[in-house]
């Protein structure tokens, strides 16, 4: 498993997506030398930090060019770069393709797929907003494709202890990457358990199965809440009704750059009935007003 100290370095660039952050700061953060941190993020991720902050937020900027409406210039500015040409020469050098080309592109291919989302959009899911509070938590990172989930849940709850399963908890899991954007390998998600009254975190250092686990709490804030019903294999209908119907016709909200959330009673994936799994996903939301 990753190094705690990384995994939280990385929770951190995530969670900052349009401030200016260095290796410096984030160093500062977890608790080591700007020498220390620097090898060791770059013998646990094969990447510099730097290189890690500038792929994230690129990667952020496809999402938004796929789903979302906004300008090339608010994207720009969402995601960190001072000017519209400093962002089109980042992308361009990092997808091969200017943003401009890059979403041309895609609404090309969503013409060609938008049956299948009429389909999903047919079944008249309801798509609430609703303010959630915070959640506290505590998740470890996996890395892999979408057909990898199942091994995911899998390993991490029997890595939990059996007096919490014991308990019933709810699970957690974190969505940050789109197939169409991020290579397989490296898509990454990462599953929860919350921890309603703090206790396990507070009891993390005692764990065994301590290595990769980390604290946290989710943004209090306005949310899009879905239910998936029926087999994790068809969630990604689900998201398309979000993130390619429904939020284009929302004049007042956009989506933020913070991860995906998935809520789950049983996190099992792969059980003996796929068409009773339950959950409920919610989509962080902001202001358009706001970009």
């Amino acid at each position: 498993m990753v190094d705690p100290r990384i995994t939280k370095a990385q929770l951190i660039i995530e969670q900052a997506t349009d401030e200016p952050l260095t290796a410096r700061d984030i160093a500062q953060q977890v608790g080591l030398s700007e020498f220390h941190f620097n090898r060791l993020f770059h013998f646990e991720t094969g990447s510099t930090a730097a290189a890690y902050i500038r792929v994230h937020r690129l990667q952020l900027a496809a999402i938004r060019l796929d789903c979302l409406g906004e300008s090339l210039e608010q994207i720009a500015k969402l995601v960190g770069y001072d000017s519209h040409s400093a962002f089109t020469r980042a992308f361009t050098a990092h997808f091969g393709v200017s943003p401009l080309r890059y979403r041309r592109g895609h609404r090309a291919n969503l013409k060609q797929a938008v049956g299948n989302w009429e389909v999903a959009v047919n079944d008249k899911r309801p798509v609430r907003i609703m303010m959630q509070p915070e959640i506290r938590f505590i998740r470890r990172r996996y890395l892999g494709p979408y057909s990898r989930f199942p091994q995911h849940w899998q390993h991490f709850v029997n890595s939990l202890p059996e007096a919490l399963i014991e308990q019933k908890p709810l699970f957690i899991g974190f969505v940050y990457d789109i197939p169409t954007v991020t290579e397989p390998e490296k898509i990454r998600y990462d599953c929860g358990v919350v921890d309603q009254d703090g206790l396990l975190a507070s009891k993390l250092k005692d764990f065994e199965y301590s290595s990769g686990l980390v604290a946290g709490t989710t943004k209090a804030g306005t949310h899009a809440v879905i239910e998936h019903r029926g087999p994790y294999s068809l969630i990604g209908e689900t998201y398309s009704i979000l993130m390619h119907h429904w939020i284009m016709s929302q004049r007042r909200y956009t989506f933020t750059d913070d991860p995906g959330i998935e809520i789950y009673h049983d996190p099992t994936v792969q059980t003996e009935n796929p068409e009773a799994l339950r959950v409920k996903i919610f989509a962080p939301l902001k202001s358009r007003h706001s970009i």
